[in-house]
Formats: structure tokens, sequence, C-alpha cells
């Protein structure tokens, strides 16, 4: 879909770049999927596709993702993003938007955590019990193209190896859909991420 402007006699000022994109950002936040869901391709119509594109197009960043859309944009014959490039660009600023909107727990005014290999001990609710000891490692991440401060976090409980099951950007941590933590691996990676490690 190609959308054309029509010609006017008296040219109207053109809003500036930063404007463009708290407008799209603005159109995005009202049409937002419900919860942590993100948006379809289905849902893509003039207004997001527009809205995307502008915000697209004032994005100063460095995820590799927008840049290659944005390159592509600029080759395009249309001038148009497609449906699937739309909802990817409105995903992201999606993301922008709850980041955006997460409460503030303080967990930013602590320093992040540095790189490396922890040991939780939890105490058990039993007394005859053993503690629960979980091994929590820290890394940058070896896939991918991410911002500075972002952390791969593995869990180990026991004898098996290291599995990854998230981020941490701060002290805040977010779970990989497929992965599976236990309770107490939960517990040990709060603990973690609240102490003054």
């Amino acid at each position: 879909m190609a959308i054309a402007r029509s010609a006017r006699s008296t040219p109207a000022a053109e809003p500036d770049a930063a404007a463009r994109s708290a407008a799209a950002l603005e159109i995005v936040a009202q049409r937002a999927p419900a919860g942590d869901a993100k948006f379809d391709v289905y849902q893509m119509d003039g207004a997001l596709i527009r809205a995307a594109t502008d915000w697209l197009l004032a994005y100063e960043g460095d995820f590799r993702f927008l840049l290659s859309v944005r390159q592509g944009l600029a080759r395009s014959r249309t001038g148009a993003l497609t449906s699937s490039q739309a909802k990817g660009v409105c995903n992201t600023m999606l993301f922008e938007i709850r980041k955006r909107q997460a409460p503030d727990d303080g967990a930013a005014a602590l320093p992040p955590i540095e790189n490396g290999a922890y040991t939780i001990t939890l105490e058990s609710d039993e007394d005859d019990d053993e503690p629960y000891v979980v091994r929590v490692r820290l890394g940058a991440p070896t896939f991918g193209s991410f911002g500075p401060g972002v952390q791969v976090l593995e869990v180990r409980r026991g004898p098996r190896s290291y599995r990854g099951v998230g981020f941490v950007e701060g002290r805040r941590f977010k779970k990989w859909r497929s992965a599976q933590v236990s309770d107490a691996e939960g517990l040990a990676i709060a603990e973690l991420l609240k102490a003054d490690a």
C-alpha cells in the first residue's frame, strides 16, 4: 500500500522529527495490545504503518533491525513499510513504551552486577532439610546485538551444567519464554539482583 500526499497551494510547515516520533509513539500506545502481548501483522492498518514509518525515520539508535528496515525503506519504490516491517517496528516501539511505563522499584538506583559466577544459599523451610544452593552466572551475550549493560543470566542447581534463562539489564530480570525456572532458582535470582554484589 502506498500513500501519496496531495498537492497544496501553500506548503504547510512539516513537524520536526521529534514531534512526529512522539505522535507516532502516542498512536502505538493507544492501540497497544493488552498485557505483554505484541502486535500481529493483521493489526497493521494505515495509521499504524504511518506511525511506524514516522518513528523509524526519526530513529537515532543503533538497533540493527531498525537500521536495516530504514535502509530498505529508502530503497523502496513505494516509500512505505510492508505490514510485516511495520509490525516489527511497532513491536519495538511498544517495547520502548512499556519500558518507560515500568514502575521504578529502586532497581535502577543500584549499580549493575558484575559479570561472573555467584553462589546463593537459600535456607530450607524444613528444619531437617539441607539448604538450597543455586549457582547463577552473569555474562555478556555471545549472540545477537544488544546494547551496553545487557547480560545473559544462567542458572545451575546441583551437578548440572549452566543453562541460560533470561536477560538482566541493570537490576531487572527478563525471563525467556522458553526457560524453565524453579521456585528456588527464582528466589536465588531475586536475592542476587537486590544484593550489594
